[in-house]
């Protein structure tokens, strides 16, 4: 069963280089998916869920750096979510090498997360980048 993860227009901020850089999070989450779902080797699928890492910390880098510039009051609150997220993700890769965990299981705990962070911690932060003229 396919558990990949759909864009949608609707998880669009309004932020060219944020939104650009939502749907590559989202393109490499469903490589892990799918090196999960085809029962990948160990290295592919540890490369996949690094390259996963890798876009999430680049993401959340920019990410603070626009609230930072629009002086985000939320800003530290923010940084607690990205931190958490980071230490969900590897707890992930962790159980997913020792094949405590299945595609089913990552796919719904990357779309939660990806919808409850846009549509709601993203786009409280929206409106301050908006307004420094930041899009």
């Amino acid at each position: 069963m396919n558990k990949l993860i759909e864009w949608n227009e609707k998880y669009n901020l309004g932020v060219d280089g944020l939104d650009h850089e939502h749907i590559e999070w989202v393109n490499r989450a469903n490589r892990v998916i799918g090196a999960i779902e085809n029962g990948s080797p160990a290295a592919e699928l540890n490369d996949a869920f690094f390259r996963l890492l890798e876009c999430t910390v680049e993401h959340f880098d920019v990410e603070e750096s626009h609230m930072e510039g629009a002086y985000y009051p939320e800003l530290a609150r923010h940084r607690c979510l990205h931190d958490r997220h980071i230490r969900g993700l590897v707890r992930f890769q962790v159980r997913c090498s020792r094949g405590e965990i299945n595609a089913e299981t990552v796919s719904t705990y990357l779309l939660d997360w990806l919808l409850e962070h846009i549509l709601q911690a993203d786009a409280d932060y929206v409106p301050y980048i908006h307004r420094r003229g930041k899009t």
